[in-house]
């Protein structure tokens, strides 16, 4: 095992100015980004995120990243980054010293995530208020080019190829939520409800669902068309969660899962792109339209982003101009189609030879 030394970035001025000074060390980062943050039309941003870039030509220290996305929630507002917040910065921190250890990348990740979900326990010495929780997306890319993804909740990672004609997608990872037949039957072996209504319906402006206890109760499309419904999921405590799995929310904990589903593991190389967004993304784009954003912003000369004004500012981060006006601009044009919840999207590629 290679020695480890890292510097990891968070949604703080210290990603600029720690970057110019590796410059002026000639450091240079394995690998690039570029991260755009929105409030939408919420009050508080309740987004975080984690940014290690590596470095590739520091000698007896291995190529690696790690990057994640959290998206915080809470029924008491201004309260839903409590989670979010510490992940950003103790999974960076866990991680690396799992790896120093010599842990693998999969098992330094799912270490992780598990020690910030001891904090959710009521027996912890500082626990989460139980009604406070995040959903996660994270990637660890090890020294051999290899991705590892990992999820919680509803938060996707996008693995692209880029081609001649564009961006084609690789692998996506699954959403946990009800309407996967999997995860809809854990909950109902474990005693939960599942809630839903047919958007824009009478009854939903009524906000009236209906719920059920079995998966033959629902209807036969809500595996196939999941955005036709509004859904939620509960168990003893009666709170309503829109994921199965997520980190924290103690109180839900007797029907939701904190354990990641990952990815089989990803080539990383030069061909490749990543995407880790929060689901204000989603909400607004699927991917076949989130592909075909990204593919015209990526074939723009980079003068020309870099001319193109934002219409909403948001706060832009990165360690690559160009990726960071791709993420700036199509940060844009979710925000021009859906502007309810909080938008994170993180652009990561392999840095040039």
């Amino acid at each position: 095992m290679k020695s480890h030394f890292k510097i990891v970035f968070g949604a703080s001025l210290f990603f600029q100015t720690v970057l110019c000074a590796m410059e002026g060390l000639n450091i240079e980062p394995a690998f690039y980004c570029g991260i755009w943050q929105h409030l939408g039309n919420r009050r508080f941003q309740e987004d975080k995120f984690c940014a290690d870039v590596g470095w590739k030509n520091v000698p007896g220290v291995a190529a690696e990243g790690l990057f994640g996305v959290f998206d915080g929630h809470s029924l008491d507002e201004g309260m839903g980054d409590h989670v979010s917040r510490w992940a950003s910065i103790e999974v960076p921190r866990i991680f690396l010293q799992s790896r120093t250890k010599g842990q693998d990348v999969r098992s330094a990740m799912t270490y992780a995530l598990a020690q910030i979900e001891e904090r959710s326990k009521p027996e912890s010495e500082y626990p989460f208020s139980p009604e406070v929780g995040s959903t996660v997306a994270l990637m660890g890319i090890d020294e051999q080019g290899i991705a590892h993804v990992a999820t919680d909740g509803d938060s996707p990672v996008i693995l692209f190829d880029k081609t001649k004609d564009g961006l084609v997608k690789r692998c996506r990872t699954q959403d946990h939520i009800p309407c996967r037949r999997d995860e809809a039957e854990r909950v109902f072996k474990q005693g939960g409800v599942v809630g839903y209504v047919v958007k824009n319906s009478n009854e939903d402006r009524l906000n009236i669902f209906k719920e059920v206890r079995a998966w033959q109760d629902l209807p036969q499309d809500f595996a196939s068309h999941p955005e036709k419904y509004d859904f939620y999921v509960h168990g003893k405590s009666g709170n309503m969660s829109q994921t199965t799995r997520s980190l924290g929310d103690a109180a839900e904990k007797d029907i939701l899962s904190a354990d990641p589903e990952f990815l089989d593991p990803q080539k990383f190389d030069e061909n490749s792109l990543a995407l880790l967004i929060s689901d204000g993304v989603t909400d607004a784009f699927n991917d076949d339209e989130i592909a075909s954003h990204l593919s015209k912003l990526m074939a723009k000369r980079d003068s020309d982003l870099a001319a193109t004004r934002s219409i909403y500012f948001g706060q832009t981060y990165g360690n690559n101009e160009k990726l960071k006006n791709v993420v700036r601009l199509f940060g844009d044009q979710v925000l021009n189609k859906e502007r309810f919840d909080n938008v994170t999207i993180m652009l990561i590629q392999k840095a040039q030879e």
